[in-house]
């Protein structure tokens, strides 16, 4: 079943996208497999549990080295969805959903003998009360908290999290803070920032630059400001489409794109895209705009970009801006959420007032105007994720941390 010599980590990744849903390779889905690949070649070994198997949007994980897929047979996400809290009976189905799964992963802990489990949402914690109830070392990784939740809620998130986690990995040195100001030991959290395979987003794995440009039927003149992400209200679409039109109307040259697609199932998804392109055609500027959808070829797509605009303000610790700065993409961050811990103002970004269009257009109309900066912070940018946000980096401090709890 495994190598003896090797210790066995459950990854629980509590997310699933029915069959018939493209993998958009979301951010903690990316931060996984970049942990997974690390890990071949240590003393640890992966196994992966999902809600149910899906085997287009599994086989990422097998391809960068987990040793099999476990599902739950449970055709939904794990994690508590706090948009359906109206729904009549959701809690109550929810927590018989978190019974059943606690007792499945007990029984996948005990079978496959593992010797800690990796949790990859604090928004799901039956991992870590499967893990409690074996007496598994478990570690709870922080991606997705801070989203301006009730007071009742913040109160019950910092009381239960701490309480079962052995350790728990921040993506972010503010929500680290967070935990400690509300009682949790120094010791137990970690800031643990994302890490950028920088052999895949690399210049030297991509295309000539003007092959996105060509397929996007784009004038060699136009400078391309994109925005990469789910099409979602979360996502800030609005908020970078209104910013560009603001734009439009003192720089005809400049063609905004949209990368990233939504969730058919989901009605709200599917109107929301619906009124943001609607309102585009409307505008006027219809031809400077590109909505692309999803993108396998992400590193393409950043190497064509002039500028990216990562405008949303929930994102705890956000791939794309470190992605494009990669590729040498100069970006454009909201204020609030992780980002801001990625950017060196000036130096390889701007920051701007979050939910603001007016200010994300006028450091878009700056940046335009002043090639010398694009280019400055092209250079720098690549070097700084090199120097703080590397696969490696990331894959040495989750290493620190098994080696502590199995010692």
């Amino acid at each position: 079943m495994a190598d003896n010599n090797k210790k066995r980590i459950l990854q629980v990744f509590p997310y699933y996208f029915p069959p018939d849903v493209p993998d958009n390779g979301g951010g903690v889905k990316r931060a996984a497999i970049t942990l997974i690949s690390g890990l071949v070649d240590s003393d640890f070994e992966t196994y992966v549990m999902v809600p149910k198997s899906n085997p287009a949007y599994d086989q990422a994980f097998l391809d960068v080295g987990a040793k099999k897929i476990l599902e739950l047979d449970d055709d939904q996400h794990l994690v508590l969805e706090i948009t359906r809290f109206r729904e009549k009976f959701y809690l109550f189905r929810y927590f018989m959903r978190l019974t059943n799964s606690v007792a499945k992963i007990r029984r996948i802990i005990r079978q496959y003998e593992i010797d800690l489990v990796h949790s990859h949402a604090s928004s799901f914690l039956g991992g870590a009360v499967a893990a409690k109830i074996t007496g598994t070392p478990i570690v709870i990784h922080v991606h997705e908290y801070g989203f301006r939740l009730s007071r009742f809620a913040n109160w019950f998130y910092y009381s239960v999290v701490p309480r079962l986690a052995d350790r728990f990995a921040t993506c972010a040195e503010f929500i680290r803070q967070g935990f400690i100001a509300n009682g949790a030991s120094p010791d137990s959290v970690r800031t643990v920032y994302n890490g950028v395979d920088l052999d895949h987003f690399s210049l030297n794995s991509v295309e000539p630059r003007g092959s996105f440009r060509n397929e996007m039927s784009i004038d060699p003149s136009a400078l391309i400001v994109g925005f990469v992400g789910r099409f979602t209200h979360r996502k800030g679409v609005d908020i970078f489409v209104e910013s560009a039109l603001q734009v439009l109307h003192q720089r005809a040259d400049a063609v905004f794109i949209v990368v990233g697609g939504v969730d058919e199932h989901v009605r709200e998804e599917r109107e929301y895209r619906e009124s943001i392109i609607a309102q585009v055609e409307e505008s006027g500027f219809a031809e400077q705009f590109r909505f692309v959808g999803g993108r396998s070829d992400m590193p393409e797509v950043y190497r064509a970009l002039d500028l990216l605009v990562f405008c949303s303000p929930q994102d705890m610790g956000p791939l794309v801006p470190l992605e494009a700065m990669a590729m040498k993409t100069p970006v454009i961050v909201s204020s609030d959420g992780g980002a801001v811990e990625e950017v060196l103002e000036g130096r390889n970004g701007i920051i701007v007032e979050t939910g603001s269009a007016s200010s994300i257009a006028e450091a878009v109309l700056n940046c335009l105007r002043d090639p010398k900066l694009l280019t400055s912070m092209s250079a720098q940018g690549r070097l700084h994720v090199e120097n703080n946000f590397s696969q490696q980096k990331y894959v040495q401090s989750f290493l620190g941390i098994y080696r502590e709890l199995l010692e």
